[in-house]
């Protein structure tokens, strides 16, 4: 070019070849010769069309095929900001382990370390320690054995903190000041009295009653004593009965009692691990999309990359699958964490491919949904705020916290239709009773889960259309 005129177009070697020159300072000298006696036409430049304007409010129709080459570069781009992004790493790769092992060891168990008065009148405490199980029938009279050293050890290995108190008075005041959470109280003739209670009931003194007292301020608490204490008091009788060789069912209910599915569950916990995993899923992929995409939009990467000639999609693309590789990676570690380490019960059948499943499409529709909060908030922290909001909600209403049964019928109704619940029930279907693949019920859980994908797809496509530039910011 000279003097604003462009005067030749081409590689350098092919305008030396033209104007058969040495060099292509010489061909230049030959093409100013040229322009200065009008021999050499004037080549004018192109209007360039402007590009600021990038029209990106169709998703897949933009004039461009895909490119791998693009997409390989993009994954490399997008794997080396995750790796300088220590925070967003830590939440991705660490944070999950930590929040695992949290969520088995120390929600929905049993609860340990509870203390309860003991005015044992029988014996004390300390004595009580010296004392083996059962060496004797209590029927017989030269037997030493003492029925409540028996009840209070079973308490003790329930890892209950039992603490002796001078009298019965005392204990319920400690209840009724919060000191401790229960008073039990074993009369002196307890031993004796319960010889009666099992051989001659019509001559039982209530007076030799065991009485327990309990704080109220806490259901959960409440009601785990109260069923420790019951089912001390009914191991009692049948291993009573058992060493005295009688038959130890007569002490019992008289029903029978057949857990078709779930005989391994014995906490809570048990049976919220499955959803506990989907919304794991659900949420660190979410937060991937939603903090990267954002990162793009805000800080104007994804302009410029689209003025060189990437496609959103192909962003889209690239994402996806370093998302797919971090869930695979920590969903793989929870798992491991939540069955091997922590004993969560789980049944061996096909029906784990189905599991396994579940977990990605869940990563999905939080990776679709991270991507719906980036086109529709203009921060990071609106983006997160949605994320946790939506997350935390679906905890509640899935039955990760409590059953939905417990719910109003219209809150139920639409609890049974979010995918955490879906794919969290489905889940725990085939961990605690061992559905297989063929299950309708799993297939069926499955494909309203997938259903949920599709759907977040169709309202991406439909957004992008509405709402031009979605994800784009021009500076």
């Amino acid at each position: 070019m000279r003097n604003g005129v462009l005067v030749e177009e081409g590689s350098p070697q092919e305008i030396i070849f033209k104007y058969e020159a040495d060099s292509l300072e010489s061909a230049f000298l030959t093409l100013c010769s040229h322009q200065d006696s009008n021999l050499a036409p004037k080549i004018l430049p192109k209007d360039v069309k402007k590009t600021h304007n990038i029209e990106s409010n169709n998703l897949f129709k933009n004039g461009k095929t895909i490119d791998s080459i693009r997409i390989k570069a993009l994954l490399k781009k997008n794997v080396h900001v995750l790796c300088r992004d220590y925070w967003l790493l830590f939440t991705l790769m660490v944070l999950p382990f930590f929040q695992t092992c949290i969520f088995s060891s120390g929600v929905g168990v049993n609860f340990k370390g509870m203390e309860i008065a003991i005015q044992n009148d029988e014996i004390s405490l300390n004595d009580c320690k010296h004392i083996s199980n059962f060496n004797g029938c209590i029927f017989n009279n030269d037997t030493t054995q003492l029925m409540s050293c028996i009840a209070v050890q079973y308490l003790t290995s329930l890892d209950y903190t039992l603490v002796e108190v001078k009298n019965r008075h005392a204990g319920e005041i400690f209840v009724d000041n919060y000191k401790f959470l229960a008073f039990i109280h074993f009369p002196k003739s307890f031993t004796q009295e319960l010889t009666k209670f099992i051989d001659t009931p019509n001559e039982y003194d209530t007076q030799a009653l065991s009485y327990m007292h309990f704080a109220k301020h806490n259901l959960l608490f409440k009601n785990q004593i109260i069923l420790d204490v019951t089912n001390a008091m009914r191991s009692l009788i049948y291993n009573t009965l058992n060493s005295c060789s009688n038959n130890p069912k007569v002490a019992g209910l008289p029903m029978e009692f057949n857990a078709l599915y779930g005989k391994e569950v014995k906490v809570h916990v048990h049976s919220t691990a499955a959803v506990f995993l989907a919304m794991g899923a659900f949420y660190f992929s979410s937060i991937y999309s939603v903090s990267t995409m954002l990162s793009e939009r805000m800080d104007g990467i994804l302009s410029r990359s689209m003025f060189a000639g990437v496609t959103i999609l192909e962003l889209l693309i690239s994402m996806f699958c370093i998302s797919n590789f971090l869930i695979l990676i920590h969903s793989g570690i929870a798992v491991i964490i939540a069955y091997v380490f922590f004993s969560n019960p789980i049944l061996i059948s096909s029906g784990l491919l189905m599991y396994a499943m579940l977990i990605i499409i869940m990563s999905w529709i939080g990776f679709l949904f991270g991507l719906l909060a980036a086109g529709i908030t203009p921060t990071k922290a609106g983006g997160v705020h949605i994320m946790n909001g939506w997350a935390l909600s679906q905890m509640l209403l899935s039955g990760g916290v409590w059953p939905i049964d417990g719910q109003l019928p219209l809150l139920r109704s639409v609890s049974e239709l979010l995918p955490m619940r879906l794919a969290g029930k489905t889940m725990n279907d085939i961990t605690l009773k061992g559905w297989t693949l063929g299950h309708p019920s799993v297939i069926k859980g499955t494909l309203a889960t997938f259903g949920h994908a599709i759907l977040l797809i169709l309202v991406l496509i439909v957004l992008s259309k509405i709402k031009k530039n979605m994800w784009v910011i021009h500076k």
